[in-house]
């Protein structure tokens, strides 16, 4: 349904008790439906087991090594992403190198059961952020080469 709020708000994007709000053409409409709780399917469970195990990788990894993903954070922000978007934490690049890596493996590896021995012994690709570059797991972006702390 067609939502009208007032004191001047014109849309809205979010969830509020019940009810859920979209922001669409640029700001000038303002669509509400009721609030319904997805469904847990399998998809679901195993990409929450990715990303737990992703978690648990990224807090085992060296202080060198995620002190480095955050100076390429700093220099994607400002070299890659988009003036109008939020830029990616050091985090999101990391899953988004790992994912990028476990696509490429063949046969595809999962995520879910990767250990910190799987990136010692066959992630020679992802073991800094000049591997993940040079690999086309991250684009590029100038200083990228001087990143070079291992996991």
């Amino acid at each position: 349904m067609k939502v009208k709020f007032k004191y001047g708000i014109r849309t809205y994007s979010g969830t509020v008790d019940e009810m859920t709000y979209g922001s669409y053409r640029k700001g000038r409409l303002c669509i509400g439906r009721q609030y319904v709780i997805p469904k847990a399917t399998i998809q679901n469970e195993k990409m929450g087991n990715a990303a737990k195990n992703l978690a648990l990788l990224w807090k085992s990894a060296s202080d060198e090594f995620r002190a480095d993903y955050k100076i390429y954070a700093g220099l994607y922000a400002t070299y890659v992403s988009k003036a109008n978007e939020m830029p990616p934490t050091c985090y999101a690049l990391f899953t988004k190198a790992m994912h990028n890596w476990a696509k490429g493996e063949d046969p595809a590896l999962d995520l879910a059961d990767v250990q910190v021995e799987d990136i010692t012994t066959l992630g020679a690709g992802i073991s800094s952020i000049a591997n993940c570059v040079n690999h086309n797991h991250l684009p590029a972006v100038p200083g990228y080469n001087n990143l070079n702390n291992s996991y």
